[in-house]
């Protein structure tokens, strides 16, 4: 099981195949980076060199008590790229591992090539998803007491 110790102490599980430019995959909270290994890796392998690596906190990666903020992931992921000298991935990110990848961008836009965000928690989009799910919530709940009454 390979693991690479970063600058700042903490060691990560990793994986890396492939042959050609670099891709990172970024798992979401509660995955690991074996989420990525059953159809995603075998579909690129032959076009990219990639990088796929457990966050802190997941898999066999380091549990450290804190540090657990996009801000810290994306810390992470550029102390990782910068432990194998990575200059300019391509990031494929998963929930909150797209919301590392577009962090990380937003940090440092010179380290990296493109951004796939898949399913990523933008906080501009969850204050309509929370009207839109208030509105829905009504009709929901209305649902279920004409359910719970059953047949008369």
């Amino acid at each position: 099981m390979p693991k690479v110790q970063v600058s700042s102490g903490l060691t990560f599980h990793y994986q890396r195949v492939g042959e050609g430019p670099d891709l990172v995959l970024i798992h979401g909270l509660t995955s690991n980076l074996a989420s990525w290994h059953l159809r995603v890796v075998p579909l690129l392998r032959d076009h990219f060199r990639i990088l796929t690596y457990d966050l802190r906190g997941h898999g066999y990666s380091d549990v450290p008590p804190t540090g657990y903020t996009t801000g810290d992931m994306a810390q992470d992921l550029k102390d990782i790229l910068d432990a194998f000298e990575i200059e300019r991935p391509y990031l494929v990110g998963h929930s909150f591992g797209a919301d590392t990848s577009l962090y990380f961008s937003l940090q440092y836009p010179e380290r990296v090539q493109k951004v796939i965000a898949a399913e990523a928690g933008l906080a501009a989009l969850i204050q309509l998803h929370a009207r839109a799910m208030g509105g829905l919530g009504l009709l929901v709940e209305s649902a279920g007491a004409f359910r719970s009454a059953g047949p008369r």
